[in-house]
């Protein structure tokens, strides 16, 4: 990426210049895929056996701490969230609920997935190049 560079130390660290773009409303709703993958891919998560995913204590952790992450903060919903040995995918929605205390500017959207209040996915990719489910 063009424009980062390492500023001075910041309590005992470095600090980069953001990576936001400044015309992008952050607080509203939409979608975003995360991948969290473990420093040198080490598969602390657990690990694959005869084909199916078997969470360590650590992976089982992870899966419940991201699960919960709607019971902590309301105006997040976990849709998609798959553990792997040296990494964790989760497909999350800032959403307007309002049954929830007001606390971003996320506009009203139209009903998502299992009647969230989340926007709806976005579309999905084909033709060369694109995932297969």
């Amino acid at each position: 990426m063009t424009g980062l560079h390492v500023a001075e130390p910041l309590f005992g660290g470095y600090q980069t210049d953001t990576v936001r773009w400044p015309a992008h409303d952050y607080a509203a709703a939409g979608w975003t895929f995360v991948t969290l993958c473990t420093a040198d891919r080490v598969p602390f998560f657990g690990d694959v056996e005869g084909g199916a995913m078997r969470l360590s204590e650590v992976g089982r952790i992870a899966e419940e701490t991201f699960r919960a992450i709607p019971d902590h903060e309301p105006h997040i919903v976990v849709d998609a969230l798959v553990v792997m040995p040296d990494h964790v995918h989760v497909l999350m929605g800032l959403v307007h609920r309002p049954d929830a205390e007001e606390t971003s500017h996320a506009e009203e959207t139209r009903p998502g997935p299992a009647g969230t209040g989340a926007p709806p996915h976005p579309p999905r990719q084909t033709g060369p190049g694109a995932a297969t489910p």
